[in-house]
């Protein structure tokens, strides 16, 4: 093998050439080849090719060594990164990026990272298929953090992922320990990332309907302090503190920024408001209807429902049949694992009616006050809840403005009145002190220069605003201030009383109501107004009739079964 190789040269078979064919069919032609060279049958006879044998002086290299293939290092959290998206390979969910997202996050349900870099994402429906090395380790970093209560800064990219599988049930004991995590990643980030806002209130009120919970969605909202983000579903049972706010929110009108609410009138705006509330609600009841029909055109039903809309969700487990009752008249239904509900579509000048609703009561409210500036709402605003109003109730726009007029008118009336509070206690003490007094005044009839009959003493007693004349020999009897009270009610006033003592039905209430020209609500005020000036307390409450308390109501048969 040292030697150095010798090479042979060997010929190459000789080939039959072009120009030689060429003259060789000539010749069978009999022709002659013009022009060709002498050299034709010379290179006929020479090789068409020659080897040429170079040396290069080249001693041949000794043999290699084998040399042994070292193991390669792995790392698991690679390794780990690489099974999760081999999933996607050869799966029929491969092209459903929700499933592929699903089964993807239960295999990394319990996985933890303590990654020290930070790689930045912004992606539109982040998973885990798309994501590279460093931002799947900074990921599964800050969701270790998050699982222990930790809130660090971060992408709204990564607080979605997150997000995902809080809806998809992943890393949660149960739906309630899924819903406080969801709320908490809520109170934790909305602030930095106001566009949560946009999706979580959906979301949570998803949560509701497809998770069993042991709540009602009312409950839950009114206790975490976020109903102000679900205006439509709570407006007819919205109370006096938050109703502005919520009615606000759908209004075409911004009357929270007005010059008028801005200036001190806050409480007044909001209080009328929810007085022009009940004045409507009367209105619609006098109708045969409520006052939802102002505002909901009709309900659209079995329509079908999926879950968390905008988020990567798969519905896994198989839902038992069941209805779901949600506010503002959604009611959702779940047979044989599939969903549909039942909503209200509104009417298309429901914005603009909300509008004019709330720019009229601050017109009323600046008129009331006398304030300096003054405005007008247009009824030329809302010509199509106009035809509404007019077809479903048999309203004007002179009937819509009287209700309000008449309910602000009826509530700054009752804020101008002055209310006495009196101290029941502190009253039968003063009675005591004042019998005291008569004994000590009373003259012996041997006394010489008293007076026999002298058993009067006039006690005036002073409590809040008001002056109590007692007679100091019999206590003031009770039947005397139902007396007085007969004496300053009105007869339609005793009437309504009357009825009421006789269980009167909401229906005859009505009709008796309206004979009069008169609002319910504003009777029933006027015989409270009355009973606290002379009994010292309200008698009755409004409620589609009059309920007399119980306290007072055989005091008030008495009263006018001697009329």
């Amino acid at each position: 093998m040292d030697e150095q190789r010798k090479h042979t040269a060997v010929p190459i078979p000789q080939r039959e050439g072009r120009q030689e064919r060429q003259g060789m069919r000539r010749q069978e032609k009999g022709g002659v080849v013009r022009g060709a060279s002498s050299d034709v049958a010379a290179f006929a006879d020479v090789s068409a090719f020659a080897e040429v044998e170079v040396d290069f002086g080249i001693a041949p290299t000794s043999q290699a060594h084998a040399q042994p293939i070292e193991q390669r290092i792995v790392d698991p959290i690679r390794a780990m990164f690489y099974r999760m998206r081999s999933l996607a390979t050869g799966n029929p969910f491969a092209r459903n990026d929700a499933v592929l997202f699903y089964v993807q996050a239960k295999l990394m349900e319990s996985f933890e990272d303590d990654y020290s870099g930070y790689v930045h994402m912004n992606m539109i429906f982040p998973c885990y298929q798309h994501m590279g090395y460093e931002q799947l380790r900074t990921y599964f970093t800050w969701r270790t953090k998050a699982r222990r209560g930790k809130i660090s800064k971060t992408t709204m990219s990564y607080i979605c992922l997150y997000i995902y599988e809080l809806l998809n049930g992943v890393g949660v004991r149960d739906p309630l320990d899924g819903l406080e995590r969801l709320m908490a990643i809520w109170e934790g980030y909305r602030t930095v990332e106001p566009k949560l806002d946009e999706y979580l209130p959906q979301w949570i009120w998803d949560y509701h309907v497809y998770y069993e919970l042991p709540w009602s969605f009312s409950a839950f909202a009114q206790e975490r302090g976020i109903r102000h983000h679900y205006g439509a579903a709570f407006l007819f049972e919205a109370g006096p503190q938050e109703a502005l706010s919520l009615w606000n929110n759908l209004s075409t009108y911004d009357i929270l920024h007005s010059r008028f609410y801005m200036s001190d009138h806050e409480t007044l705006v909001r209080d009328g408001f929810y007085a022009v509330l009940g004045g409507l609600r009367a209105l619609c009841e006098s109708r045969g209807t409520g006052i939802e029909a102002l505002f909901v055109h009709s309900v659209s039903q079995g329509t079908a429902w999926l879950p968390f809309k905008r988020a990567l969700f798969h519905a896994a487990g198989r839902q038992r049949a069941r209805r779901v009752v949600m506010p503002g008249q959604a009611i959702y239904y779940c047979k044989d694992n599939k969903w549909t509900v039942d909503t209200s579509i509104h009417h298309k000048g429901r914005k603009e009616l909300i509008g004019y609703v709330l720019k009229k009561t601050e017109a009323c409210l600046r008129a009331a006050v006398k304030y300096r500036y003054i405005i007008k709402a247009d009824p030329g605003t809302i010509v199509q809840s106009t035809y509404m109003l007019r077809r479903v109730l048999g309203l004007g726009v002179k009937e819509l403005d009287a209700a309000i007029e008449g309910a602000v008118a009826a509530y700054y009336e009752g804020l101008q009145r002055v209310v006495v509070a009196v101290d029941q206690d502190r009253l039968a003490r003063i009675r005591e002190e004042a019998r005291d007094t008569q004994d000590k005044l009373i003259v012996p009839e041997d006394g010489g220069n008293g007076h026999r009959g002298q058993t009067h003493a006039d006690v005036a007693v002073m409590g809040q605003a008001e002056v109590f004349v007692l007679d100091t020999q019999e206590p003031l009897p009770i039947s005397n201030a139902w007396t007085s009270l007969k004496e300053a009610l009105d007869e339609i006033e005793m009437e309504a009383l009357r009825l009421a003592t006789e269980g009167c039905p909401a229906a005859a209430f009505k009709t008796f109501a309206d004979a009069q020209g008169l609002m319910l609500e504003i009777l029933a005020e006027r015989i409270n107004e009355k009973a606290a000036d002379v009994v010292g307390d309200t008698i009755l409450e409004c409620d589609g009739t009059l309920l007399l308390y119980d306290a007072y109501l055989e005091d008030i048969k008495g009263m006018v079964e001697h009329t």
